[in-house]
């Protein structure tokens, strides 16, 4: 049973986001393909009218790589390409860097990741550690270098804050589909960023960013907080999406804790997939980056796991 200890003010403010995450979990399919289908003819219709030259364009990195307390350290690396060039299987697979030199520093120790083939991401090609393991409060630091070029970045995994209980719920008004509900208590006096993951033994190994799963505790610092954890929206899914759990699922759940950067990063990215309603105003800012002269993110993550087990 949850004992919900937050304030009336603060509890009507996550009942608004409740309501919010239900509306949003409803216009999320059409809105998705609206906007895929409408960007797609826009930029047809600017590519027939505008000519662009590409020929000076200096491209950078972009960057996606993580370590979370308990684990080694992973980084994606892939190339900036003209908004104009032709985007097929050929070109994705050039924009994947290969041949860099991926380092991470706790400043004592510093390890040289191994690229390697692994299809559980997209795309398909991590740099992976092998002895480094992150640890809460300690600061590390990213370098890249590749073609005669370097880019830095360095996070602090935060501390690790515990679920008290987590539980699966049935939908109801479904017969196969069930939610998970969480329940924490925010350290009072802390600044406290989390951020939830989930996969399914059925659909994959990969971790992927619950729906809606970015939390501030500005609304309920110190308070006792139950939340509704989502299945992740993957770049695989598009309309097919459902932000529910299959009732046989086994769902394992990662429960972290992230810095103000990470929080921000990943609402603007939840942002752009969902908060425009409308389908003619396509993205137009890039999302926020530490990485110095690059784009992306490179974010430590204190980290508790769970496993929720089919009824």
């Amino acid at each position: 049973m949850f004992i919900n200890n937050i304030s009336l003010s603060s509890l009507m403010r996550i009942s608004d986001i409740k309501i919010l995450q239900m509306k949003l979990m409803e216009k999320l399919k059409y809105t998705l393909l609206v906007k895929i289908v409408s960007i797609v003819s826009l930029v047809l219709l600017c590519h027939a009218c505008v000519k662009v030259d590409d020929s000076e364009f200096d491209y950078t990195i972009a960057v996606e790589g993580w370590i979370d307390e308990g684990d080694v350290p992973y980084v994606i690396l892939t190339k900036t390409i003209p908004i104009f060039s032709t985007l097929d299987s050929l070109a994705i697979s050039e924009m994947v860097i290969r041949w860099a030199k991926v380092s991470v520093s706790d400043g004592e120790t510093t390890e040289i990741l191994t690229g390697r083939i692994d299809k559980d991401y997209f795309p398909p090609f991590v740099y992976r550690g092998t002895y480094m393991m992150g640890e809460a409060g300690k600061t590390y630091k990213l370098k890249v270098e590749y073609s005669g070029r370097v880019w830095e970045a360095e996070t602090t995994i935060p501390k690790s804050v515990p679920l008290v209980e987590i539980i699966s719920q049935n939908v109801s008004e479904s017969d196969t589909l069930k939610t998970i509900e969480a329940l924490f208590v925010d350290p009072v006096g802390e600044k406290n960023y989390y951020r939830f993951y989930t996969k399914t033994k059925r659909e994959g190994a990969c971790y992927i960013g619950s729906l809606m799963g970015n939390l501030d505790d500005n609304v309920f610092d110190g308070k006792e907080v139950k939340t509704t954890v989502f299945k992740g929206l993957s770049i695989s899914q598009n309309n097919s999406f459902n932000p529910y759990f299959h009732i046989n699922d086994t769902v394992y759940v990662k429960f972290t804790t992230t810095s103000e950067f990470g929080f921000r990063y990943w609402t603007a990215y939840e942002n752009e997939l969902i908060n425009s309603q409308n389908p003619f105003l396509p993205a137009n800012k890039n999302l926020p980056s530490n990485i110095s002269d690059g784009k992306g993110i490179w974010c430590g993550y204190g980290k508790r796991g769970y496993v929720v087990l089919p009824k």
